[in-house]
């Protein structure tokens, strides 16, 4: 497992990531002729307790991707006992570190 090391300030543990299209999709588009999305730089804070990972509507956008599936979840703001349903999306994504790209999905 890759060791993260910085500084975690005010906004906490701050990483440059950058979400890109699942390597399926990829390799589906090239091998089309299509043209693949640019990844999308983003950075985020991490969370090691959380099993889901969510980003800006505004990244699957620019990925020009649709969700595949719904899923339920609970957040802070849900009402104790009910859920929110939640988009899936297949991406990947890259941690931006200091010696090279790291794949983490």
């Amino acid at each position: 497992m890759p060791l993260i090391a910085g500084e975690i300030d005010w906004d906490g543990a701050v990483v440059s990531v950058r979400v890109g299209v699942s390597q399926n999709r990829r390799m589906r588009l090239a091998s089309a002729g299509f043209v693949v999305p640019a990844e999308i730089p983003l950075r985020l804070q991490l969370d090691t307790g959380s099993h889901l990972t969510g980003f800006p509507t505004a990244v699957y956008r620019a990925l020009q991707i649709t969700p595949f599936d719904e899923i339920p979840i609970s957040t802070p703001s849900t009402t104790p006992g009910q859920v929110c349903m939640a988009s899936q999306f297949d991406v990947s994504i890259f941690l931006d570190a200091p010696d090279g790209r790291t794949r983490l999905f």
